[in-house]
């Protein structure tokens, strides 16, 4: 981290006295490795708010176990709600979610 910082560093400062502060971060950034940080961190961000974004997450069904498998539940039973199954609660939410999806009638469930 040393060696991005001095780098930064210095390819700032020589800019700086110049007065354009904008080109000389975005020169520094881009001559530091940075910019592939920058855009593994959006990445994340992408993915994080993907994960917000999952009916699972936005509805919150109730989750339970039956026997050896996961389930839960939005609604007041399978019949009138969405459910999902698993092995884990992991894979619960994500059949919940894609049920979520599914429309009434349609075999593919």
């Amino acid at each position: 981290m040393s060696e991005i910082y001095d780098a930064t560093y210095a390819a700032i400062r020589s800019k700086t006295s110049f007065g354009n502060l904008d080109e000389a971060v975005t020169e520094a950034i881009r001559g530091s490795g940075l910019s592939h940080a920058v855009s593994q961190i959006q990445s994340r961000i992408i993915e994080a708010v993907s994960e917000y974004e999952r009916p699972s997450t936005i509805y919150r069904p109730r989750l339970f176990r039956d026997g050896n498998k996961w389930g839960c539940l939005f609604g007041e039973n399978p019949m009138e709600g969405v459910e999902g199954w698993g092995d884990s609660p992991g894979q619960a939410y994500y059949d919940f979610d894609k049920n979520w999806h599914t429309k009434i009638g349609d075999s593919n469930k």
